[in-house]
């Protein structure tokens, strides 16, 4: 059995539990956890092959689901806020367990709405742009990361993202997660049919439903049909893809609003 590593944010109030995106870790939720806790007592988790969690001997969303519900297990029906990765897991298990009170997907949309014949080169190309499956010394990544903050307003986020990602690979060196093969095998799954996110899986949740989207991240006309077709509320923010970083005020606020 794969051992989850849980973080409590702390707060007050019922439990919220955010799920982060693929190739991230429970540290994007760092500055974004804090604006909750008058509100929430806040939990996070890296699941399988992400920050301090290992890695599964395969790529598997059914896996990943029954974690959100085992996580779900053990707080007391909480309320699920997901990014990316995380929103389609979390708008899964709502469909499997009423264990949840509500779910938020914040860009839970899978690429193959509008793009339903990904290749697999695509896919690579998009791990290896994020520099998956890297591997070196710890002045090394501190260059690298020195050098991917200071593109980015959001400096302070991605180094603590970036420092959780890396463990030791035995020979005093470091190796970055999600291993390369896991982190292309996720996206295939995630971006295309194998999720298994469907409008009608959406409308089966056993609980609320919020999407909040992209507008620059969510362009294709075939994801923009399926929203509008949804029984469930959809709402639209000028942000890019991590809405949780460009918005958090806004993000945290329509959040309080539909629990």
């Amino acid at each position: 059995m794969t051992e989850l590593a849980v973080h409590d944010f702390g707060g007050e109030g019922p439990d919220l539990l955010l799920l982060h995106g693929g190739g991230d870790n429970l540290e994007t939720w760092r500055d974004f956890a804090p604006l909750l806790r008058r509100d929430f007592h806040i939990w996070a988790y890296d699941p399988r092959g992400h920050g301090r969690c290992l890695a599964p001997d395969a790529a598997s969303v059914d896996a990943m689901v029954d974690d959100v519900i085992a996580v779900a297990l053990r707080l007391h029906r909480p309320l699920a806020v997901g990014h990316s990765m995380g929103g389609v897991n979390a708008l899964l298990a709502a469909g499997r367990s009423d264990r949840l009170r509500g779910v938020v997907a914040l860009d839970g949309v899978p690429r193959w709405w509008s793009q339903p014949n990904l290749t697999r080169a695509f896919i690579e190309e998009i791990a290896r742009s994020r520099g998956l499956g890297w591997e070196g010394s710890v002045e090394e990544l501190e260059a690298e990361e020195e050098e991917l903050a200071n593109e980015s307003r959001h400096a302070d986020l991605i180094r603590a993202v970036f420092r959780r990602n890396h463990v030791p690979n035995g020979d005093g060196r470091l190796r970055r997660r999600p291993d390369l093969d896991l982190a292309i095998r996720l996206a295939e799954i995630y971006q295309g049919p194998e999720s298994g996110l469907t409008a009608e899986k959406i409308e089966a949740a056993r609980c609320p439903v919020l999407l909040l989207c992209s507008e620059a991240w969510v362009t294709g006309e075939g994801a923009r049909r399926t929203l509008a077709e949804l029984d469930a509320p959809v709402e639209w923010l000028d942000t890019g893809h991590y809405l949780h970083w460009d918005a958090p005020g806004d993000v945290a606020s329509r959040i309080r609003e539909f629990a």
